[in-house]
């Protein structure tokens, strides 16, 4: 009994596949074991019977004999059979299943062969056509141009064949260095290649002596490099200490100029009557003005200031407010801006008030919120501008006009306690001094400033010095 083979058809009108089945195949080799099983006994039996058997002898006895004495390598057989056929089931079942995969594989790139031959007749069927819809003189010209690109191929591959001859020779120095020692490679390429850039380089016409030409004039070598960066650094050294100088000679005139009008103040405020200028001396004259220079040497406010930097104080945050750029003070090298310079909020709790150094932020209102170097229980504040006599053209409307102050428990507060709501006036003294208003303001140690509006600038508003007192 042979088992009957069953087709397969593969894909769309494919070529049929032959696949076996696997019960079938197993239920006939059980069949031919059985049958060889069965053939090999009778073969036996026939032997047996053909013995000539001793006197006392029958003949069922020698086979009950042969029986038992082959009882034990039968069923070892039978085993070893059974054996072999489950592991020729298992693997049939192996080759079936990668049969089946590959037959599977095959299927989908027959489909994509398919496809593509399909996309391929298409493409060709339209320059086909295409080629015959063309006049003669877009055949001509189609025919000029493929000439060129066979001219450009013909070019290309002497090109190769060049380089082919170039890596054979370089391939065979690469032996000849492998084969002798003495020979260094890395010399002797980078003398072939700097002969080469230096044959390319003296050529006029070749792009490697314009790009090279193109690096003289962009950039330096490194020794020039630092030369200029030396210089660059000298010049920048000068121009800073420089500046230092004048700033400090700025700063001086600035005290003399302060100086000299305390000096104006205070003997304006000495002129007395005729019948008072009897009972002044020059001891009280001395005096009144001894008192009134060492309340100037004391900040100018004879009030001990918790947010000062110096002492101790910093500026933590100032919420959304943003910085404004005048981009007018530029540094630069070569010529190249670097940075404009601006003053940070810090300006705010430094003592310098000088002519632009201030904080601005843009716009009209805007916060700052500073840490005072101890908890304090506060007292007052003291908010300082330029006079007008400093500022360019008189022109104070930067300054703050409407503001107030809180007292807040830790940076994230936005509540805080109001201290009071105050305003700077444009037309007073350039240091204006303001009480808390609050009757219960308690210990802060974090105090934020928040200004409202200004004298009518629409774009800035500047910040110069901002003190905050109280006891410790």
């Amino acid at each position: 009994m042979e088992p009957e083979p069953v087709l397969l058809q593969s894909g769309k009108g494919g070529v049929p596949i032959p696949e076996v089945d696997l019960d079938k195949l197993y239920l006939y080799i059980q069949e031919q074991v059985q049958n060889t099983w069965q053939v090999k006994g009778e073969q036996l039996q026939q032997k047996i019977q053909q013995i000539q058997l001793p006197e006392g002898i029958t003949r069922e006895q020698v086979e009950a004999i042969v029986a038992a004495a082959l009882a034990g390598e039968t069923e070892t057989l039978r085993g070893e059979i059974d054996s072999l056929s489950a592991d020729l089931k298992g693997l049939l079942e192996t080759r079936s299943s990668v049969l089946e995969s590959r037959i599977a594989e095959l299927e989908a790139e027959i489909k994509i062969a398919s496809h593509q031959q399909k996309v391929l007749l298409g493409n060709f069927e339209q320059t086909k056509a295409s080629f015959h819809s063309m006049s003669s003189e877009e055949k001509a010209e189609w025919a000029a141009a493929s000439a060129a690109l066979d001219a450009k191929l013909a070019d290309l591959s002497v090109t190769v064949n060049e380089l082919s001859t170039q890596n054979a020779a370089l391939t065979a120095l690469v032996g000849n260095c492998c084969r002798n020692n003495t020979l260094h490679l890395e010399e002797t390429v980078r003398g072939h290649v700097i002969s080469i850039l230096t044959e390319m380089g003296t050529d006029d016409g070749s792009p490697l002596a314009g790009l090279l030409g193109a690096m003289g004039s962009q950039y330096v070598e490194k020794a020039e490099l630092d030369r200029r960066m030396e210089a660059a650094s000298t010049e920048i050294q000068g121009r800073v200490m420089a500046l230092m100088a004048a700033r400090l000679e700025d700063e001086e005139k600035e005290r003399n100029k302060v100086m000299a009008q305390k000096e104006q103040e205070m003997a304006a405020d000495l002129r007395l009557s005729a019948g008072d200028i009897g009972s002044v001396n020059e001891e009280m004259v001395k005096s009144i003005v001894d008192e009134a220079l060492a309340q100037f040497s004391a900040d100018r406010v004879g009030l001990p200031d918790f947010a000062l930097e110096s002492a101790g104080g910093s500026v933590l945050s100032v919420r959304c407010s943003e910085t404004f750029y005048r981009k007018t003070a530029l540094v630069s090298v070569f010529g190249l801006p670097l940075w404009y310079t601006s003053n940070s909020p810090r300006t705010v709790i430094q003592p310098n008030v000088l002519p632009g150094e201030c904080w601005a932020f843009k716009g009209q209102s805007g916060y700052l919120v500073v840490q005072l170097s101890h908890p304090i229980q506060v007292t007052g504040f003291t908010l300082e501008h330029i006079p007008r006599s400093l500022a360019p053209r008189g022109d104070i409307s930067s300054a703050p006009y409407k503001f107030s102050v809180f007292g807040l428990a830790s940076e994230a507060d936005t509540l805080g306690m109001n201290l009071g709501n105050y305003t700077y006036e444009d037309k007073g003294q350039p240091i204006q001094h303001y009480d808390v208003q609050n009757r219960h303001p308690g210990i802060f140690q974090l105090i934020e400033l928040r200004v409202q509006t200004n004298h009518g600038n629409p774009e800035y508003t500047c910040i110069y010095r901002f003190r905050v007192h109280g006891l410790p």
